[in-house]
């Protein structure tokens, strides 16, 4: 199978060669889904881009907004005080490499993804607040607040857990630096959640801040809802859904 259509990428060449391929967008629904799920698996073995693995796997993105500096600048002071409070074993090196990203607004990237998540078969919904900046071209410093509430039935239950993961690209270094989960959500992870459910309704007809690409059509973890809901706290473009308010 000539390159242009492998769908396995092991080499730069092969990767070029699918990106021109993805670029023209003229081959079958299929194939390019499976040219881009591909390109995707290789983008993340060489931490090339944004792409990560927490947020891509039994994991759809249903809406993506796209953050912009300085009008978000309240974000990023909600973002560290989660960091500092709610995770307050946080590393130094990680809680430095933290500020020194938020700080340089110039350089600062970000993006909000609402989702559905399965893990270990227990189910969420939740929102990313992800945050990054450029490094060497091809690569991304990120790090990613995850606030998740459990489903059950179709129910969202309220904020449950938090996760983080701090990211910043190191040569031949595949994990990130600091990664946990909190069960306990303090009164800083619930004001977070809170904001970004909010913007999750007061954003989603603004051309400014939905982001859309066409590569969603053909990642996996882009989509619709993946189960039935009767409640929720998120904006989804389904009317039949009742809009849950945060506490």
């Amino acid at each position: 199978m000539g390159v242009e259509v492998n769908t396995k990428i092991q080499s730069e060449e092969e990767y070029q060669a699918v990106r021109s391929t993805l670029n023209e967008n003229k081959k079958p629904s299929s194939l390019l889904t499976k040219l881009m799920n591909g390109l995707e698996s290789y983008r993340q073995s060489k931490k090339y881009g944004w792409s990560r693995p927490w947020n891509k796997f039994d994991l759809v993105n249903f809406k993506s907004f796209k953050l912009q500096w300085p009008t978000d600048g309240t974000l990023s002071k909600q973002f560290m005080d989660v960091l500092t409070n709610q995770f307050s074993e946080i590393p130094l090196e990680s809680l430095n490499f933290c500020k020194d990203l938020i700080a340089n607004e110039n350089a600062l990237m970000g993006y909000i993804f609402t989702h559905d998540f399965i893990d270990e078969g227990i189910k969420y919904e939740g929102v990313t607040i992800s945050l990054g900046r450029v490094n060497n071209k091809r690569y991304r410093d990120r790090v990613d607040l995850i606030l998740e509430s459990r489903v059950i039935d179709g129910k969202s239950l309220g904020l449950e857990r938090v996760r983080v993961f701090v990211d910043p690209y190191q040569e031949k270094v595949k994990e990130p630096i600091f990664k946990q989960t909190a069960y306990d959500p303090d009164e800083h992870c619930n004001q977070l959640f809170s904001t970004l459910v909010n913007l999750s309704w007061s954003w989603h007809n603004d051309r400014n801040r939905v982001w859309n690409h066409w590569i969603m059509d053909y990642v996996d973890y882009f989509g619709a809802r993946t189960w039935e809901m009767k409640n929720s706290f998120f904006q989804s473009d389904d009317q039949s859904i009742t809009r849950l308010l945060p506490d």
